[in-house]
């Protein structure tokens, strides 16, 4: 009986390990039963939109103030076969320079660090992650 109870407190001591730890199995490499969860830096890649101004410059012409002219007209109907018209006649002004905005985008990709989760074996180091290991 006393070799009884000396065998299962002694199996239940190897087995406490692994049903106290974050994951059940065992390490696939070493078969140990002692794993930890670690934090590790990986480099990772962040695609950014920037948006970028520019001013476009173009010159324009303005219109000026028109100058009316006074034309004589030949009429066979009014007295004296002529008559007197006023016409506008329009003229430019000054040169001006207009500006417009200009937004332009595009996609960069930015280099970041994250920080990921791995599952390590406390005794060989093996990396165990969701059951693929040596990576």
């Amino acid at each position: 009986m006393r070799h009884f109870l000396l065998t299962l407190v002694c199996g239940l001591a190897f087995a406490i390990p692994c049903g106290a730890g974050f994951i059940n199995a065992p390490c696939p490499k070493c078969g140990c039963c002692e794993l930890k969860r670690v934090c590790r830096v990986v480099a990772d890649v962040k695609k950014v939109t920037e948006a970028k101004y520019e001013v476009i410059e173009e010159e324009v012409c303005l219109l000026g103030k028109s100058c009316s002219e006074e034309r004589v007209v030949a009429d066979p109907c009014s007295p004296g076969g002529q008559r007197c018209e006023t016409v506008q006649s329009p003229r430019c002004g000054r040169v001006v320079c207009k500006k417009k905005l200009k937004k332009t985008t595009t996609t960069v990709e930015k280099p970041i660090a994250k920080c990921v989760v791995d599952t390590v074996c406390c005794q060989c180091g093996n990396c165990c992650q969701s059951g693929n290991c040596g990576q």
